[in-house]
């Protein structure tokens, strides 16, 4: 639950591209361990030894996977966040997403029909599956490296850490320095490790508040989705009359439209933008179909409502998740993009072992959903609140910036000398792309081209997340 914190963390300090890698294999590594604990050489064991030698295995899994998901966004972010053409950030999260439910909807094809005759053959399909995620990420790795290897700008170098930019290349003169600070000695130092915690600690702090706002935007919403796969076949059997076989494939029509969904409504923010409006109107579609679906059945609703309420939460799930990931690494300085990942999906994770919990003791409490569906939606009306009020932070800081810049401007006009200097513009160029969005300064200061270049950028990023009168 509180591994992806730390592993955005590392993320963050030894590079995507090395941690993607090193995640995966832990990943294959647990999956692996716990097919042998199945397998005829493991007879010998006692029972609680194989007990204790599965919840091991599992222990490592769960090491490395909250982690890789935090490392796969915080890829995507570097590979898409600049992109002015398609593919955009918001289209690669929805279609990695998408990926994610179709391997849902084949796991559950596949793997009880083959436990049926071997549980040790069911098993050895995941490692299987595992392992090639591991290649499939050492391959992005290699890919990653090359894109970056094209990259132009000047302070790149400053961006990533030097020991995950040499993942499966050659250390260079330049590098060796950095690569130094990462050697075993150094690691296993009691100030290396009080060095790390502060730095960690300093990471979190740097966050700007809107972040954290969008963080509990998430956390609180994200629990709508994922009641819904755990209690949505039980609510149309008790409030609707179905039988078990009907409700599961009516609740598995929210995977399938999922989809098409995600990937569309991501190109769909690509090209308009409005990101926190969709995750705000998403919440709404949340509430109402999570209310239509508990209440619906005592106030006379249609029989057609479970299916138009699973199709809600598909629908809603795309708008929600699909706005509100990919405006992570538009709100936070590109250094820490790791952490605010794995920050982002520790609080998710938190809030939704509580709210799960929550929700079946409500339940149980209570003898129906009634109640339980009154609460979620109630969730869902927060979380739009706060996704108005991560805008009007945004809204804010924009117009703050803008009367600094302007006061600025006045004072320290563009000269010729400045202009006729192109290393001094880049330079202070450079130090505007590294400050974060909300904090940065318009980049009047610079010549001509590469003020108009960052200008529209900046104005692609204020676009995404705030919904501004387009000229």
């Amino acid at each position: 639950m509180l591994m992806p914190l730390f592993g955005g963390f590392i993320t963050d300090r030894l590079g995507v591209r090395l941690a993607t890698v090193i995640y995966s294999a832990v990943v294959a590594l647990g999956a692996a361990c716990f097919w042998l604990t199945l397998g005829h050489h493991a007879d010998e064991l006692s029972p609680e030894m194989r007990l204790n030698c599965m919840l091991g295995s599992m222990a490592i899994f769960g090491l490395g996977g909250e982690s890789l998901t935090v490392a796969q966004k915080a890829m995507l972010a570097s590979w898409f966040k600049d992109s002015k053409d398609f593919p955009q950030l918001a289209f690669a999260t929805g279609l990695t997403l998408t990926f994610g439910y179709i391997g849902v909807v084949i796991n559950r094809w596949t793997v009880p029909a083959i436990a049926v005759d071997s549980v040790p053959q069911a098993y050895l399909l995941n490692v299987v599956v595992c392992a090639g995620s591991c290649v499939s990420m050492i391959v992005a790795s290699w890919l990653h490296h090359r894109v970056s290897k094209e990259d132009t700008q000047a302070d790149l170098a400053d961006k990533h850490s030097k020991l995950g930019e040499n993942l499966l290349s050659p250390a260079d003169e330049e590098s060796a320095p950095a690569l130094e600070e990462f050697t075993v000695e150094e690691l296993g130092a009691a100030g290396q490790c009080t060095g790390a915690v502060r730095d960690f600690c300093t990471g979190i702090r740097s966050l700007p508040r809107p972040f954290f706002v969008l963080c509990a935007m998430l956390a609180i919403s994200s629990p709508l989705f994922a009641c819904f796969e755990t209690f949505g076949p039980a609510v149309l059997v008790d409030a609707w009359g179905y039988d078990i076989e009907a409700a599961d494939e009516i609740t598995s029509v929210a995977q399938l439209s999922g989809l098409i969904l995600m990937p569309a409504i991501g190109m769909l923010y690509d090209a308009k933008g409005h990101r926190l409006a969709g995750a705000s109107i998403g919440c709404v579609i949340f509430a109402l179909s999570w209310l239509a679906l508990t209440v619906g059945s005592s106030m006379g609703a249609p029989s057609g409502t479970p299916l138009g309420s699973t199709v809600g939460v598909a629908l809603a799930a795309s708008l929600f998740f699909g706005g509100t990931w990919p405006c992570v690494p538009l709100l936070v300085e590109e250094h820490l993009v790791g952490t605010a990942f794995g920050f982002m999906t520790a609080a998710q994770n938190t809030c939704l072992s509580i709210v799960l919990v929550g929700a079946g003791e409500m339940r149980d409490a209570t003898g129906g959903f009634d109640a339980m569906g009154s609460g979620l939606a109630l969730l869902g009306a927060i979380s739009t609140i706060l996704g108005g009020v991560v805008w009007r932070m945004w809204t804010k800081s924009q117009a703050d910036i803008e009367e600094k810049v302007q006061a600025e401007s006045g004072e320290n006009p563009l000269s010729k000398d400045v202009q006729e200097a192109p290393e001094v513009a880049v330079d202070a160029g450079a130090d505007n792309e590294r400050r974060h969005t909300l904090h940065s300064l318009s980049p009047r200061g610079r010549g001509a081209d590469g003020g108009q270049q960052q200008q529209q950028q900046q104005q692609q990023q204020q676009r995404c997340l705030t919904d501004p009168t387009r000229g």
